[in-house]
């Protein structure tokens, strides 16, 4: 627990005034979480449409931007304390002036004035809390900021429900006011003061912050890091963040941190708290689950910074955290999946979404949520300081925005929570990692002892530069820029320890096909005069009479192979699709002409399709409606009760006076039907209209996940077959080509759904074996400045086939199937043939 002595109790008193400019930041962002509803609604005071309210609601922003910007010089002319003060009055008329103001574009503007000046403190305050309180202090204090933040948030959505905008702008302008009367009374940073050459005004603020403490050790390490700061002889720009090994490493620290509270989907849950709790159908209301969120964090961060913060670390409690939000995440996409899947199995689980989230809110504020300020603070030196925190404060309102965003195009893409909260524990995942590895620890360090390690740390990556400037060039590079000499002492330098090997000769390092004509092209040169030099040289060296017969075999092959890719895809799919047909469809019952008035169903339908049927007050209750087809039906005044559809569909019927109540629609499909005034009730719906039947067997992601699997089996089978069964590449390519055309032929008279599908991926796992072969065959048979272009060129007939593939292979499936095998059978024949004859160029020396 901190306690407060004398000595250090300005540092406290300095921290807690300077904080309250956080407090109306924390309003200001969550100003619209209360009065959105009310300014979109048609008794607004000041009328605006949903889209102009979403512009009042990131209004802010653009002004953060600005505040960062001009916080760095300001706060190096006047000084961190007057800049932070100046800002308090602003703050306060932009607040009284909203509580007036009646038109929709100076409510933005006043908005984002305060923007600016929260941009500002965001900056400047990390800044001068870290400079003016003791290390021992720093973690507890400089994480205040943020506990004033919420405490805003929390603020405005209790106050927001209970007065008029006039009433909560009044309220919210005494925060500033009061901020200003206790913040004129404290010192200024004493880092700034001896940095601007006022040494004695320094030790006054040192006296007043540190008590009866001896301050002569402290003036004279600031004087002597001044003038360090003035041997430097220019005044401090953006470019030494970069330009600094240690300042890199600092950044990199931070865009950790950073990324990381991003990653914990702090920022979208602030904004769609309400969302996301009636999403998840708990039984509280949205105002009161609100209030109870924004309390709890605000509890816990006051716990964490008076009594966890310095005494486990930063670095634990941050790793701590990281790992709790994946976990918390993780369990919310869980229970969204269920209740998107599967609703009954989350019906007795309304608590666990509000304990979740309060769980997650609990271990975020415990890490996370000061990890950031906390670094900006102790990190950065005394000279890059102000320019730091206001790009970390533009990265931060950045990075803030795209979060938001991207958690509402993930909800909108996929339909549920579940996808949105499990991308953002994946991103979580990788960041803790990265915590782990990287992050430090500052408990207990001075600001002097951080930058110490942060240049140690650079050390062994410039030793990596200076051993890479002192090694010795490619052999290979050297060889082909006609440098044979400097190569051969090159070889023989790292091949000086082979005794058995002592006399080297230039046609050792030879490349296959080296022409003397040949001149490596100058790097200088303009990027598409070498490109097109590079193409023409390529051509003439595989277009030589030495290499025109493999060249002709290779592009040959390439053609083929295309052709095949893209081909086999339509053929197997159409057989596929056939098979699949029979099995539904083999034993379907047709039912035609019947009439059902007053009748009840309720057990399982299956495998029937009514044509010309009339269901008149009827009713479907407590079934499942599978492989069940309507075609041509007239409903009316029927009722859906409780009623799950699994591959079933409505198509040219008409649904008049119906009612659909606790119904699963996500399968059930309408295709050229009418509906007229129907009743849905509690349905759960991905229905679509104009739907292709046949083709929602082949569904998209079926597809992408098997030619994933394909790929990754066909380079472990390449893998074991070029390298550790020693096959020659051209072997492995006759061998694929003959599976393939004997798969051909299987998948033809294959019966059986499930031998035909094993023997279809068989093929195309050889076929992609084959296509990667082919690669290495091209890679390994050109010199190396030529690789890229022949193997660009031979790649462009690959794709040419492949376009001409489709439409051929379209047509003949249209036909008798045999049409189709005939032809890949002879293809690939054809292409075993021609695989006998190439070149295998793998034991050759590049």
């Amino acid at each position: 627990m901190i306690s407060i002595s004398r000595n250090c109790l300005f540092h406290y008193l300095a921290t807690l005034s300077c904080s309250l400019s956080m407090m109306s930041y924390g309003i200001n962002f969550s100003w619209t979480s209360p009065y959105l509803p009310i300014l979109t609604s048609n008794t607004s005071i000041i009328p605006m449409t949903s889209e102009e309210g979403s512009w009042c609601a990131i209004s802010p922003i653009p002004g953060c931007v600005i505040g960062a910007l001009i916080s760095a010089n300001l706060a190096d002319r006047i000084g961190r304390k007057h800049t932070i003060l100046v800002l308090a009055p602003v703050v306060l008329a932009c607040f009284v002036a909203i509580g007036y103001v009646r038109n929709y574009w100076w409510l933005l503007t006043l908005r984002m004035v305060i923007g600016i000046a929260d941009g500002a403190a965001f900056a400047l305050v990390p800044m001068y809390v870290g400079e003016i309180v003791e290390p021992q202090f720093r973690g507890f204090l400089a994480s205040l900021s943020y506990l004033f933040y919420v405490a805003g948030g929390l603020v405005i959505n209790i106050i927001g429900p209970a007065y008029s905008i006039f009433g909560s702008s009044m309220i919210s302008a005494a925060i500033p006011a009061i901020h200003f009367l206790s913040f004129a009374f404290m010192p200024e940073s004493p880092y700034y003061l001896v940095k601007a050459n006022k040494c004695e005004q320094a030790e006054h603020s040192l006296r007043i912050l540190r008590g009866n403490q001896d301050i002569r050790k402290t003036i004279e390490a600031l004087k002597d890091a001044a003038k360090q700061e003035a041997q430097l002889g220019e005044k401090p720009v953006l470019g030494d963040i970069w330009r600094v090994p240690s300042n890199r490493k600092a950044c990199f620290i931070f865009l950790i941190a950073s990324l990381a509270s991003r990653a914990a989907a702090k920022a979208p849950l602030i904004s769609y708290t309400m969302a996301v709790f009636e999403e998840a159908g708990t039984n509280i209301s949205t105002v009161n689950s609100t209030i109870a969120y924004c309390t709890v964090e605000l509890v816990v961060a006051f716990i964490t910074t008076c009594f966890i913060i310095d005494r486990f670390g930063k670095r634990f409690l941050v790793i701590v955290s990281s790992m709790g939000c994946v976990v918390t995440l993780a369990m919310m996409a869980v229970y969204f999946f269920l209740k998107y899947f599967d609703h009954a199995a989350v019906e007795y689980l309304g608590w666990f979404p509000l304990a979740t989230l309060i769980t997650y809110n609990v271990l975020f504020n415990i890490g996370l949520a000061f990890a950031q300020m906390c670094y900006l603070s102790e990190l950065f030196p005394m000279n890059v300081k102000a320019n730091a925190l206001s790009l970390a404060e533009i990265w931060n309102c950045l990075s803030s925005a795209f979060c938001i965003k991207m958690f509402q195009m993930l909800t909108d893409w996929s339909g549920t929570l579940a996808v949105t909260f499990l991308v953002f524990a994946v991103w979580s995942l990788v960041l803790f990692v990265f915590i782990v590895k990287y992050v430090p620890e500052t408990k207990g360090k001075s600001l002097e002892e951080i930058q110490v390690f942060l240049i140690l740390s650079t050390v062994p990556t410039i030793v990596c530069i200076v051993g890479l400037i002192w090694a010795s060039e490619s052999p290979r590079y050297l060889l082909e820029a006609s440098r044979e000499v400097e190569a051969l002492a090159v070889y023989q330098r790292l091949h000086r320890l082979n005794n058995s090997r002592t006399q080297y000769g230039l046609t050792e390092l030879e490349l296959p096909g080296r022409s003397a004509y040949r001149e490596r092209m100058s790097p200088t040169r303009n990027i598409i005069k070498h490109g097109v030099n590079s193409f023409r040289e390529a051509f003439q060296f595989v277009s030589c009479p030495a290499n025109f017969r493999s060249t002709l075999l290779l592009a040959s092959l390439h053609f083929l192979l295309g052709f095949l890719y893209t081909g086999l895809t339509t053929y197997t799919s159409a057989i596929m699709q056939d098979q699949r047909d029979h099995k539904y469809f083999s034993d379907k019952q047709y039912i035609s002409n019947e009439n059902y008035t007053g009748v009840v169903f309720n057990s399982t339908l299956e495998n029937r399709e009514y044509q010309n049927a009339l269901f008149k007050n009827a009713t479907f209750t407590h079934l499942l409606l599978n492989h069940v087809g309507f075609v041509n039906c007239t409903v009316i005044e029927s009722e859906f009760i409780d009623v799950k559809a699994s591959v079933s569909y409505f198509k040219d019927s008409s649904i008049i006076d119906s009612r659909f109540i606790d119904t699963d629609l996500t399968t059930h499909h309408f295709v050229n039907c009418s509906l007229i005034n129907n009743t849905f009730l509690s349905v759960i719906s991905d229905c679509t209209t104009n739907f292709d039947y046949n083709n929602h067997l082949e569904e998209l992601h079926q597809e992408t996940t098997e030619w994933s699997t394909i790929m990754a089996v066909a380079l472990v089978v390449l893998g074991f077959g070029l390298e550790c069964g020693k096959a020659s590449r051209r072997r492995f390519m006759y061998v694929a080509m003959l599976v393939v055309g004997g798969s051909a032929i299987g998948i033809l008279f294959m019966a059986d759904y499930t031998k035909a599908r094993i023997i279809d991926v068989s093929m195309r796992v050889w076929l992609t074996c084959a296509v990667n072969a082919l690669t290495l065959v091209v890679v390994e048979g050109y010199p190396c400045h030529l690789r890229c272009t022949a193997h660009g060129m031979m790649r462009s007939l690959f794709h040419i086939a492949s376009l001409c593939a489709i439409p051929i292979y379209n047509v003949l499936v249209q036909e008798p199937v045999m049409f189709s095998v005939i032809l890949t059978v002879l293809l690939a024949l054809y292409g075993a043939f021609i695989s006998k004859e190439i070149q295998d160029n793998s034991k050759v020396l590049l």
